[in-house]
């Protein structure tokens, strides 16, 4: 038997099988669409949903971080007195002043940003939810 006839043997042997497999595939794909199409609604409320859901964590977290520079600041100002005693000798600011002064500032400043930034993303979610979609089906087509 020569080479050809060898492989035309062997192709006819597997056309039934790959007309199977493309059979199988042909209705995957159909059933694929069909499911992908059902789901659809659900996936959109879920999206938005989770959406609002992180953004509404973003604010509840700001809100926590600015108490715990309130809380920083309260502490350091009420047993101010003690750290004056102990840092009599010098004139200078004492150091826990100074690092009650920075965590305040810190606290109150990241606190308030992601506040913001959380509550204008939260805004966008329950305003423009298409606008909200089209920008998370950008995201998810750039790969991000």
């Amino acid at each position: 038997m020569s080479t050809e006839a060898v492989v035309q043997e062997t192709a006819k042997e597997a056309l039934p099988l790959i007309q199977q497999y493309a059979q199988e595939v042909l209705l995957w794909v159909k059933s694929s669409a069909t499911f992908i199409v059902d789901q659809m609604p659900q996936l959109v409320q879920e999206v938005l949903r989770w959406g609002i859901a992180s953004n509404a964590f973003g604010i509840g977290l700001g809100f926590i971080i600015v108490l715990a520079g309130v809380c920083a600041n309260s502490y350091f100002l009420k047993n101010r007195p003690y750290f004056k005693e102990w840092n009599k000798d010098h004139d200078e600011m004492c150091v826990t002043q100074i690092f009650s002064a920075v965590v305040s500032a810190v606290g109150y400043l990241l606190g308030t940003l992601l506040i913001l930034i959380n509550t204008f993303s939260l805004l966008k979610v329950l305003v423009a939810p298409r606008l909200y979609l089209l920008e998370q089906l950008a995201t998810l087509a750039k790969g991000q």
